[in-house]
């Protein structure tokens, strides 16, 4: 069921009617944090099946319709949705990942190795697309992604990693940033 929920909203998403675009950039978030919930409440041996990574790869994938795209709109609810929908992944991720080795799961596990693949992604999504995007809207709303998933997540978001690109970013030219 899930797949398919993710196909559709991947649909409407993509979908040159603007009404149809938003509903599912609404859905998303909402989907996602339902998701998260279910994760961090699961207990011992009864760890969901989601399928992070081609969650990831459908919706957050480097093209014209992914989410990223959305983070340099011009309306502000637009925007705010899609930032919402990037912390909502990256929650999701970050549960997943907390999970997996809060239940103790051995390292060769293929669980920790997909969330671990996940947070990769995600940062390399926000590394390239987002904080790198000619819109500076974009990498305004990428800089505050990375500021509430930090202060949410502090053990888990390293920020070395994003140094030399918000290191370049303090030299914008554009206030915003």
């Amino acid at each position: 069921m899930l797949p398919s929920l993710i196909s559709l909203l991947k649909l409407a998403i993509k979908s040159s009617n603007a009404h149809l675009s938003f509903a599912g950039l609404s859905c998303l978030p909402v989907v996602l944090n339902r998701l998260s919930r279910l994760v961090s409440d699961s207990e011992a041996g009864s760890l969901p099946v989601v399928p992070l990574r081609s969650i990831i790869n459908s919706l957050y994938s480097n093209s014209s319709g992914s989410m990223v795209s959305f983070l340099g709109d011009s309306k502000l609810h637009t925007w705010e949705l899609a930032r919402s929908a990037l912390c909502a992944i990256a929650s999701l991720a970050y549960e997943y990942h907390h999970k997996v080795n809060q239940l103790n799961y051995s390292s060769n596990n293929s669980n920790l190795q997909k969330s671990d693949e996940a947070l990769a992604e995600i940062e390399r999504i926000v590394k390239d697309p987002a904080l790198a995007n000619k819109v500076a809207r974009a990498r305004a709303q990428a800089i505050y992604f990375l500021s509430e998933t930090r202060a949410r997540y502090p053990g888990l978001l390293l920020i070395r990693s994003y140094l030399p690109i918000l290191v370049s970013l303090l030299e914008d030219s554009d206030a915003s940033v």
